[in-house]
């Protein structure tokens, strides 16, 4: 992420023999900025050393604050989000002490995040029902660091979909942006039952509107669905043109008679 004066801040996490998650930053020249944090690196633990961190996301706020997401796991996964000044200092006044841990008891992964015009805070991700079947997520924060309960269900939004046996399949998504209209898009993907494959995935994107319900007008009632290669089909990120129209890029693997698998990036555009 850049700052306004063009620096450069990086989140990272390292596992050695302690677990924390890491920033750094950098002069805009590359050299490492040894004014941030200690050295120009500032390390945090949330939960302490025990169990894993990983970071998935980070966003510049107008004030040079920054906004991370990441994630801990310690028998089941909780996603963590802070809050840390323009120094790297851990910004006390955001959720409980400057960061907002997610735990209902069940594994939840956010990895991407959005901000609304007004400072609202939406992950995206999955979470395991309670027969760890994953579900597609998408919970929203205030800008101070609370679950936002105006939100779908009490600050959630759920989605599970089901393959032609009625069971659950995988879902998952893997980025989230805002249009300007303040509709909420979705991006992942799904496994499904194929004739030939037995089992495939495919790309996935939801609309949703400002209270966290579908907008119905988008594609099959707020889901789209689409394949590109033959067998496994990952939507990684998609951008929203400003014309409506959303680019959409990840990767594919299909099969050939002799010699495994083969992989391919893709790129599509989609209407609005």
């Amino acid at each position: 992420e850049l700052q306004s004066d063009g620096k450069i801040l990086t989140v990272s996490n390292v596992w050695t023999d302690s677990r924390k998650f890491v920033l750094m930053r950098h002069n805009t020249d590359g050299t490492l900025d040894t004014s941030y944090g200690v050295d120009g690196i500032s390390y945090f633990s949330p939960l302490g050393n025990t169990g894993v961190y990983q970071a998935f996301d980070a966003k510049m706020l107008d004030n040079d604050y920054v906004l991370v997401l990441g994630y801990y796991y310690n028998n089941f996964g909780r996603p963590i989000l802070m809050r840390f000044d323009p120094n790297g200092n851990i910004d006390t006044s955001f959720g409980d002490n400057g960061w907002v841990v997610y735990n209902d008891g069940h594994s939840v992964v956010m990895e991407d995040m959005a901000i609304q015009s007004d400072g609202k805070i939406l992950l995206a991700g999955y979470r395991a029902d309670d027969d760890l079947n994953d579900e597609f997520c998408i919970m929203r924060f205030t800008a101070d660091g609370q679950l936002d309960t105006t939100f779908g269900p009490n600050g959630m939004f759920l989605h599970a979909m089901y393959n032609s046996f009625g069971f659950k399949s995988g879902s998952y998504l893997q980025s989230i942006s805002v249009a300007p209209n303040g509709k909420i898009y979705a991006g992942g993907f799904r496994t499904k039952d194929d004739p030939y494959w037995g089992s495939v995935q495919a790309c996935i994107l939801l609309c949703l509107d400002e209270t966290g319900a579908f907008d119905t007008t988008f594609g099959e009632d707020g889901v789209l669905q689409f394949k590109v290669g033959e067998v496994l089909d990952y939507l990684i990120d998609f951008a929203i043109l400003p014309d409506g129209k959303i680019v959409a890029c990840g990767h594919s693997e299909t099969y050939v008679e002799q010699g495994g698998p083969n992989y391919s990036i893709f790129v599509t555009r989609l209407n609005a």
